[in-house]
């Protein structure tokens, strides 16, 4: 049982994942927390699954890759539907 543990990743090479994904994903998540629609909790729910997640080096590579556009979040991210609400929530908070 013990041999199936798998080390989480630094926690600082996370956040910047995280915050990549989530510019990629077209949404800031320290705007969302400031709008109140990002609590601490779920980012640091959001950075837990990002360390553990078995496509972080996958991950790199795809958000290395130049978009001009905001880009939907990957399936195989832990965090896709995450960032996908936040970036809706981002949306309809926007100013019209």
């Amino acid at each position: 049982m013990a041999g199936d543990l798998k080390p989480l990743g630094p926690t600082g090479k996370h956040v910047q994942l995280v915050s990549r994904m989530a510019e990629a994903a077209g949404t800031d998540p320290a705007s969302a927390a400031d709008a109140g629609t990002l609590s601490q909790e779920a980012w640091s729910e959001a950075i837990r699954r990002c360390r553990g997640c078995n496509w972080s080096s996958d991950c790199a590579r795809w958000l290395n890759t130049p978009a001009r556009e905001r880009r939907p979040v990957p399936a195989r991210c832990e965090n896709q539907v995450f960032l996908m609400r936040l970036a809706q929530d981002n949306t309809n908070d926007a100013p019209c």
